[in-house]
């Protein structure tokens, strides 16, 4: 299996790969899906049961994902002091991104544990990634700017994650979305509560207004 990059939050150019820089070979992968927050009551004097799960927001929230790797280092048994520590300075404990091979579009974010090693000639030692409930796209936020006209429509596509986009504007400005009516006085950067786009395309309606409007937000898919 190919390797696994670390990156940084903060510094991008803080980075490993696990095989370029390591010369670790990866023995097994196993990225996890994130379980879904049911609610649900099951009441003895009905058939079936109530399933509430979406009832708060309209949509089913997730719990956080695991991300494990397996590790093995077959190089010289003399460097590998140095180089475990050299790992477990890099990884145990921190907040990283990680990029998986298999699914180049989208990155992960979690909290990274590294394993005791295995005795004997071939070190193995596994990581475990408590990651976000969501994977990003590696493009970065969506950022979608449209002048001002009214009755305009302005479609905002989101792959699944419940977001509340930045509203930035260079004038006054009103627009609907959902049945809800939005006015921002002047020029500026805005972000309102109830604004949230839900999965696939999400449209917007110009009421009134004039100069542009810019809408950023960060996707996420599981």
């Amino acid at each position: 299996m190919r390797g696994i990059e670390f990156v940084s939050l903060t510094d991008e150019t803080f980075r490993r790969h696990t095989a370029d820089d390591w010369g670790l070979v990866m023995s097994a992968k196993v990225i996890g899906t994130p379980d879904v927050k049911e609610k649900i009551i099951d009441l003895a004097d009905r058939d079936g049961v109530l399933d509430h799960t979406e009832a708060l927001t309209g949509v089913p929230a997730y719990s956080t994902r695991e991300l494990s790797f397996t590790f093995e280092y077959l190089d010289s048994i003399e460097e590998w002091p140095d180089l475990f520590t050299e790992i477990r300075n890099f990884l145990h404990g921190r907040r990283l991104k990680i990029y998986e091979p298999d699914d180049p579009n989208y990155y992960y974010i979690g909290r990274v544990s590294v394993s005791n090693p295995s005795g004997g000639l071939v070190k193995a030692f596994s990581v475990v990634v408590r990651a976000d409930t969501w994977k990003y796209p590696i493009t970065g936020e969506t950022v979608i700017t449209e002048p001002v006209r009214a009755s305009e429509t302005i479609v905002l596509p989101n792959s699944w994650r419940p977001v509340c986009p930045t509203i930035t504007t260079t004038g006054a400005v009103t627009f609907s979305f959902g049945g809800v009516s939005y006015s921002i006085a002047g020029a500026g950067t805005f972000r309102f509560p109830r604004f949230r786009l839900g999965y696939g395309l999400n449209r917007v309606t110009i009421v009134s207004g004039s100069g542009e409007i810019t809408f950023t937000y960060q996707e996420g898919a599981i």
